[in-house]
């Protein structure tokens, strides 16, 4: 298995990069429609108990794989601290965001999720160029 991975190494990154600008763009699009929704929902109308720590981190797991890695692949590909720093402040922003915004009226005050699927989606374009230009 390590050794498909290494030998598809550049295919995989890609392939990873393109399902995030996927999930990026099609939130952006539907975030409209999103906050609309939450507006007119209540606390009582989620069937689940959303303010739980299993819940909490789902969503940070689901961070994890949806921005979190890419920044420390992209780390590890350039070796820039800047991304690093990024990274940091994107794991105490999703961290917040998890915590503090468990409810359906905080999550749709909140701008938090809109502009960290800005700031991937523009990240992982520059990144992508970056590395297509550096197979090159």
């Amino acid at each position: 298995m390590v050794e498909f991975v290494q030998a598809n190494q550049a295919l995989l990154i890609i392939i990873y990069c393109c399902v995030l600008m996927y999930i990026n763009i099609s939130y952006l699009f539907e975030y409209k429609q999103n906050r609309e929704d939450l507006q007119g929902m209540s606390s009582e109308d989620v069937l689940i108990r959303i303010e739980s720590m299993t819940v909490i981190l789902f969503v940070l797991v689901f961070a994890f794989f949806r921005s979190w890695l890419i920044y420390l692949i992209a780390f590890n590909l350039t070796g820039n601290l800047i991304i690093i720093f990024l990274l940091g402040i994107f794991i105490i922003m999703d961290t917040y965001h998890a915590i503090f915004n468990s409810t359906p009226e905080q999550l749709a005050k909140t701008n938090i999720i809109w502009f960290r699927s800005t700031v991937d989606a523009l990240f992982i374009t520059v990144f992508m160029l970056y590395y297509v230009m550096y197979l090159v």
